[in-house]
């Protein structure tokens, strides 16, 4: 789930001196280690940190270096479907020599070319800014590269910090109840490389940042505070160049301890009434960040590190290279956790089908009881009926029979009347065979009593047959009965004019003269027929073209 949700955000401060590594862990904010830019071990410390340690999926790049550079530039308002080409295009103008540079835009809007506010077409004011490809960003992309991690943003340290600083000057004024809202705020901490940051915002927006080497060290308080107020004086003229006057409320916020504080206060409290000395720890429970954990309280990195984690990026600086490992991976990241809510998804309509599942078993259950019952009832009726005489299984396979027939267009009583209009008294029909359409044989069993046993077959040329087995009930002669034979297929030929009567077996003959094709059961060859020496067979064929059959 850490892959998903990044419980234990991480951020790589790049810095002049090396890189530093900050894991926010059981709200703490932690810097593992700082690995020097020229370290031969930086590949083996950066995986133990960030792998082994941390268990790190994605991190945030923030530089912290001292060549950063910042352009304010008007660009004009054009629709949302070109503005993003019109920004690159003026960033690939200033910044020619920086691949890695980015822009973000201000909130107030420069005049329009009418002179009038938010007139005309206007223009908008993007601050400009980009870093040089340098050696440490190589060695940082290819170890992020090589340890698949993704890659949340790159940004700069002072632009992402604005909202830090715009935030912590809010908590400082409703904590010490100031009435008055200032435009100005100056933000001072050191950091773990030496130097001296300074941010200086303006309604919210970035105004300035100084990063200035000054004494590493605060144990002589009084020579620490002097060096901080010295680079603050210095701050202070570059910032009459924006218009900014000491007559100007300013919330000036200064990280440091307490000893160092009080030296500062003394220096600054008469001309800066909302001056606020404080400790890095104390800024952290302010802005609600993890606790700094073996820090010294003048040192404002966690800060800036736990605060670049946990908020939305201010601008992106990610050049094409970084984009090329990252943003598969936060495709991977998000494919991941769409995969994840199907399959609680799933899991949820499982447990759902499982329900219905196990209702309809239980309803099956019954059924299959009523069923039971049912049949059992069923097969005493047949029992009772059968001692009766009444063989319902018969009368059941003679209707199926007896409907198959029908639906395929046949009216067999037709033809039975037709040949039994020509029948002597010493002949009698004990088979009928049906050649119908669309449909498997079907036999409807043995005769009985006399009862002539039925079949409906399938015919594949589609030609409908139908075939009488005739029995002679007295012992007569091949010849005597042969004749019998033709004299019924040629009166059953006038009878129905409209079909082919033909004698299809002779007494005594076991062989075809139709050449029929079996439709029968498996394993049998022909109409399946008695060898008996006294049986015929007659086969009625519609002619083509005439009436269908059964019609009159």
């Amino acid at each position: 789930m850490n892959f998903l949700f990044d419980k234990q955000p991480v951020t790589l401060l790049m810095a002049d001196d090396g890189l530093k590594i900050y894991g926010l862990q059981d709200d703490k904010t932690r810097c593992l280690e700082t690995i020097a830019w020229s370290d031969p071990r930086f590949d083996e410390k950066f995986s133990q940190n960030l792998v082994a340690k941390l268990k790190a999926t994605q991190v945030t790049m923030i530089s912290d270096s001292i060549e950063q550079h910042y352009r304010k530039e008007r660009i004009l308002n054009v629709d949302i479907m070109n503005r993003g080409a019109i920004v690159q295009r003026k960033l690939a103008s200033v910044f020619s020599a920086y691949p890695i540079r980015g822009a973000i835009k201000l909130k107030d809007k420069a005049k329009s070319r009418r002179g009038e506010e938010g007139g005309g077409i206007g223009s908008s004011t993007y601050l400009l800014a980009a870093i040089p490809e340098n050696q440490a960003y190589a060695k940082t992309l290819k170890m992020i590269e090589k340890t698949y991690l993704g890659v949340r943003n790159l940004g700069l340290l002072p632009v992402e910090s604005v909202s830090l600083v715009d935030t912590l000057a809010k908590k400082i004024a409703k904590d010490k109840q100031f009435e008055e809202e200032t435009g100005w705020s100056i933000f001072i901490g050191q950091h773990t490389s030496g130097g001296l940051r300074q941010i200086v915002t303006k309604n919210g927006e970035l105004a300035l940042t100084r990063i200035t080497p000054i004494v590493d060290s605060d144990l002589d308080a009084q020579l620490w505070a002097s060096e901080v107020y010295q680079e603050f004086e210095a701050t202070l003229g570059y910032l009459s160049r924006f218009g900014y006057t000491p007559q100007d409320p300013t919330d000036l916020i200064i990280m440091c301890g307490t000893e160092t504080g009080r030296i500062l206060e003394e220096m600054l409290g008469g001309q800066y009434e909302r001056l606020t000395c404080l400790s890095a720890e104390r800024a952290a429970h302010l802005l609600a960040l993890p606790k700094p954990v073996d820090s010294e309280a003048r040192y404002a990195d966690p800060l800036h590190a736990a605060w670049a984690a946990k908020s939305m990026p201010a601008l992106s600086l990610m050049p094409r290279s970084l984009k090329e490992i990252a943003l598969p991976r936060k495709g991977a990241r998000y494919g991941v956790f769409a995969l994840a809510g199907l399959i609680v998804l799933l899991l949820g309509m499982l447990g759902l089908k499982t329900l219905s599942y196990l209702a309809s078993e239980k309803d099956l259950a019954v059924k299959k009881t009523a069923l039971a019952s049912i049949e059992s009832s069923y097969s005493q009726e047949v029992e009772r009926r059968a001692g009766l005489g009444i063989d319902i299984g018969f009368v059941n396979g003679t209707v199926a029979i007896w409907d198959k027939i029908k639906d395929d267009g046949i009216d067999p009583v037709y033809f039975v009347r037709a040949i039994g209009s020509v029948l002597p008294a010493d002949a009698t029909v004990t088979e009928i065979y049906f050649k119908t359409q669309g449909g498997a044989p079907t036999s409807g069993g043995g005769s009985s009593g006399g009862t002539p046993q039925v079949q409906a077959y399938s015919d594949v040329a589609g030609n409908p047959d139908i075939m009488f087995i005739i029995e002679f009930t007295t012992n007569l002669d091949p010849q005597t009965g042969n004749e019998k034979l033709g004299k019924i297929t040629e009166e059953l030929g006038k009878i129905l004019p409209a079909y082919n009567v033909v004698l299809s077996k002779s007494l005594a003959d076991l062989s075809f003269t139709g050449g029929f094709v079996n439709e029968g059961t498996a394993g049998s060859s022909g109409f399946e027929r008695s060898s008996a020496g006294n049986k015929g067979e007659i086969t009625i064929r519609k002619k083509v073209n005439d009436r269908a059959v059964g019609t009159r």
